[in-house]
């Protein structure tokens, strides 16, 4: 009773101690975080910065005494032994329940049957989350109700009370510090409070599910096989177990305090593989990147006759199935197993009884393995999505035709034919951290546009058009060459895992518009002139996005609910289904996340995310896309292939139908086509798909298109551009190839991944300087060939001629930015004689090490490791321009990247499209 008041005292402290921090130093921190991101960093409050830094040390404070009394409370939690509950865990019924619920949670996860219609994908999601919920909930039951020590009579008897003691501690260390950094980076980047408390508990909750499914599926294998081969005794197994565990969760928690005070050495803030909370998207990224599903029928069938076999010994579960029923039931399971393993991966030939030819079992048994017949999962869930949005397709001719009205983007809908055309692509924006690139935020061509229309029509300025001038600049011209009509997320949104509570941070904040003093416009901006202030947000440029693997790992359902929520609360457009009943709102608490992004909306005054309130034309509908631009004679499409590089069967043939009607179209010729992907086709100095063809054809029907496949429909229509992101850096390659008819095209090859996210290694590390004007041809080893070399001359000479014009940030600017420039400023501290002989080698050793980390860093390909807040922040991304010139138009795509500090037009770098003819008046495009 005594220990029960004592544990009652210091939960009550707890409390306190949190209600305390919340109120008197997460409120006003959180505020004054609000007030510092609206301001303009040129012009910085220090007063407020410098209370903000005392709030902050005192939260630290106060977070990690209450991190550490929230450990020791959940540690000493009061025994309620349970003899009845552990002798039932004793049986070896209990442990093949254990594994039969780790293949079944890996069965909904991976399983492609789960994944095709969207009744399917609701039982899945219920059945998953109940499933991981009570795998939580049964591990603390059997853990809380541990008694306090094995019986007497066990040999060797393990000390219950300690392992109980370790695994509730490291559990609450684990899960506790990761709340208390989640609920820090919440407050201190200005996020609305009233969410953060709720998203920081999911994500420790995730991450704690992740770690103790991870800890079972290695402990519960080592222990069946430890007792079926004898060497434990049977009434130790639980123990046996749970000591494992503690043993796991105790190297868990050492693993994460060291790498999370790595980072804190190294002063890494942004995202990285190597920091814990990141690995809660473990498990999405192999259900999107799983291709061994065959193997994986294989295991469960294993597992299922395992158990079974081993549950019909007498005095079993399955006891009477003993004597010879137990060997029929195995033999005849045996057979139907391979017999359903052969019929799912006959080959694709095979009619009738004929995959029963011995023949072709052993091709069978080989794609079982491989996975061959099935597409990636990604492009199942994206058909589903389709299907259920375009409700009425027959077939996939039928759904690809819906596909094809519903994926047009005009942004430019209702305007005059335009003169120029310009439009920025940002690849891999970041974390909202410091190196997060957004350039768009005052970019308000169109409202320009509106104040030069109101000149003219107007002989004295309006109240109204003196605000616009005001808030804006009043010395830039309608047609300012910084100013823009749209921009492009080219792959990767949101890190780490695309949900709902990271747009805050990560998108909305860092875009929301801003006046010409850079300073975020407040509710209140402007009030005694509102008509002027809604004309320039209702006019801000309109943001579209194609998602990366990042965004997946949500299922698209962050991403869509913001990109396609102008569209959702309008009408449907016809033949198109309610955005807002789709999938991603199945859940109750779906609806919640939709009034929180029209609150992050009206918060940050971004109404243009996925096109314009009010005009259908401008909206974006589906995860991919094809922007028209009116007369101007170029198309832009946007791919969602951002996970494995492949699409789906609609998408591809919607792509192909496209292509095909532009180029059969009136001067279809002298039109440009961008196509933006989210794993680029050519990167790091090769191709990125199967450089020779393969020598087994595609399964038929084929389901799925792979990078090569995409690659050779672009060049069979001659595309001119094709921009992908996913890779963190600047690099252009020009590909020159012939056709069968032996004619010459280019196709330019653009990776743009510098948008804010972790720098990725730099591809020439190792090998060269890189300098503008070297221009090196890439191997054939890795460049696209139509057949494979040296077995037809022919196919050889339309192999690919690749070149290599830029790289941006090279291997030198790594080093300077993450290595020399901090012996530089070490070396700038104070003359040499001045230092003393102990601090000298202190430094010269520490920059040693530092430059030795990197290099291995950077060498390695862990370069998330590094802190990336740091000027030089390296970042880049694309301007797209068309204009026109009398009778013709070019095509210029402009890099920006930072120089010297800040984001810089980088002309010289350029590529320019040679010009084209303009299409006679009145021409209509397809």
């Amino acid at each position: 009773m005594d220990a029960m008041i004592i544990w009652g005292v210091a939960v009550a402290a707890g409390v306190a101690l949190w209600l305390l921090k919340t109120s008197m130093l997460d409120q006003p921190i959180n505020a004054n975080a609000a007030r510092l991101a609206r301001m303009s960093k040129a012009e910085p409050d220090a007063a407020l910065q410098e209370q903000q830094k005392r709030l902050q040390r005192s939260s630290d404070l106060a977070g990690w005494l209450l991190l550490a009394l929230q450990v020791l409370t959940i540690a000493l939690l009061p025994a309620w032994p349970s003899a009845r509950i552990y002798e039932a865990m004793q049986s070896a019924a209990f442990g093949w329940l254990v594994i039969a619920t780790l293949i079944l949670l890996l069965q909904l996860e991976l399983s492609p049957f789960f994944y095709q219609s969207i009744a399917r994908m609701r039982l899945r999601g219920l059945a998953t989350g109940a499933l991981t919920g009570a795998i939580a909930l049964g591990a603390l039951l059997i853990i809380v109700t541990l008694p306090l020590a094995e019986h007497a009579g066990v040999p060797h008897p393990v000390d219950l009370a300690s392992v109980r003691r370790f695994l509730l501690g490291n559990m609450a260390f684990c899960g506790g510090l990761t709340l208390l950094r989640e609920q820090r980076r919440r407050v201190r980047s200005g996020d609305m409070l009233r969410y953060g408390a709720r998203d920081s508990l999911y994500v420790a909750l995730q991450l704690l599910i992740v770690f103790n499914v991870a800890a079972m599926a290695i402990a519960a294998p080592l222990i069946m096989i430890v007792q079926i081969t004898g060497l434990l005794d049977p009434r130790q197994t639980i123990a046996a177990s749970l000591n494992l565990l503690a043993f796991i969760w105790t190297c868990v928690s050492i693993a994460y305090l060291f790498l999370y005070f790595l980072r804190r050495v190294s002063q890494a803030r942004g995202f990285s593989w190597l920091d814990p909370p990141n690995w809660r998207v473990a498990m999405p990224h192999l259900r999107y990147n799983f291709r061994a599903y065959g193997a994986l029928q294989v295991l469960t069938f294993a597992v299922v006759l395992a158990a079974v076999l081993a549950l019909s010994r007498p005095g079993q579960l399955f006891g009477w199935l003993g004597g010879w029923r137990r060997g029929a039931l195995a033999a005849g399971a045996l057979l139907a197993g391979v017999a359903l393993l052969l019929y799912r991966n006959r080959p694709p030939e095979s009619r009738g009884l004929a995959w029963l030819r011995p023949a072709r079992w052993p091709g069978a048994l080989a794609r079982a393995f491989r996975n061959r017949q099935a597409p990636p999962l990604a492009d199942i869930v994206r058909v589903t999505y389709l299907r259920a949005l375009l409700p009425g397709a027959q077939h996939d001719e039928q759904l690809a035709e819906r596909v094809a009205q519903a994926a047009v983007i005009a942004p430019l809908a209702g305007q005059p034919g335009p003169e120029v055309v310009r439009f920025d692509i940002i690849g891999d924006p970041g974390e909202g951290d410091e190196s997060q690139l957004y350039p768009t935020n005052r970019r308000h061509g169109a409202a320009r546009q509106q104040i030069s229309a109101s000149k003219e029509r107007k002989p004295a300025a309006s109240a109204d058009d003196l605000l616009l001038r005001a808030l804006i600049d009043p010395a830039a011209p309608a047609d300012d060459a910084e100013s823009i009509d749209f921009s492009i997320v080219s792959s990767d949104v949101i890190y780490p895992g695309g949900e709902i509570f990271d747009y805050e941070r990560a998108f909305y904040r860092p875009n929301a518009p801003r006046d010409k003093h850079g300073r975020m416009f407040e509710y209140g901006h402007g009030s005694d002139r509102p008509g002027a202030l809604n004309e320039i947000l209702d006019r801000s440029p309109p943001c579209y996005a194609i998602p990366g693997n990042h965004d997946w790992y949500d299922s698209l359902h962050g991403f869509l609910l913001n990109f396609s929520y102008n569209a959702a609360i309008g009408a449907p457009a016809p033949g198109l289904a309610r955005l807002k009943d789709m999938p991603w709102d199945w859940r109750p608490w779906r609806r919640a996340d939709r009034r929180r992004a029209a609150a992050l909306r009206r918060r940050y005054r971004l109404r243009a995310i996925g096109g314009l309130v009010g005009q259908p034309a401008t909206q974006q509908r589906l995860s991919f896309f094809e922007v028209a631009l009116g007369e101007a004679p170029l198309s832009v499409f946007g791919l969602d292939n951002g996970v494995t590089g492949s699409v789906d069967v609609i998408q591809y043939r919607w792509l192909e139908r496209r292509l095909a009607e532009i180029r059969a179209g009136r001067d279809g010729a002298q039109r440009y086509i961008i196509v933006l992907v989210g794993n680029p086709l050519y990167v790091d100095g090769r191709f990125d798909g199967s450089a020779e063809a393969p020598d087994a054809a595609a399964p038929q029907p084929q389901r799925s298109y792979s990078p090569r496949e995409i690659y050779e429909l672009l060049r069979r229509y001659q595309a001119d551009v094709v921009i992908g992101g996913d890779t963190h850096a600047y690099q252009r390659y020009e590909v020159r190839y012939y056709d069968e008819q032996g004619r010459e095209h280019t196709m330019h090859h653009i990776v743009n991944g510098g948008g804010g996210a972790y720098l990725s290694p730099p591809m020439d590390a190792g090998w060269l300087d890189f300098a503008q004007g070297l221009a090196p041809r890439l191997s054939k080893r890795g460049v696209y060939h139509p057949g494979v070399w040296g077995r037809d001359a022919a196919a050889d000479g339309r192999a690919d001629e690749a070149t290599l014009h830029d790289v941006f940030p090279t291997m030198n600017e790594m080093m300077a930015k993450f290595v020399w420039s901090q012996a530089d400023a070490g070396q700038a501290a104070g003359p040499y004689h001045r230092i003393s002989a102990p601090i000298a080698l202190y430094r010269r050793l520490e920059t040693w090490l530092r430059r030795q980390y990197v290099r291995g860093a950077l060498a390695s390909g862990f370069t998330n490791a590094l802190n990336h807040d740091e000027h030089p922040l390296l970042q880049s991304y694309v301007r797209v321009e068309l204009v026109r010139h009398g009778d013709s138009w070019q095509l210029r795509l402009v890099p920006y990247m930072e120089q010297g500090d800040e984001l810089q037009r980088q002309d010289a770098r350029q590529l320019v499209l040679p010009e084209r003819p303009a299409a006679p008046e009145n021409t209509p495009y397809e």
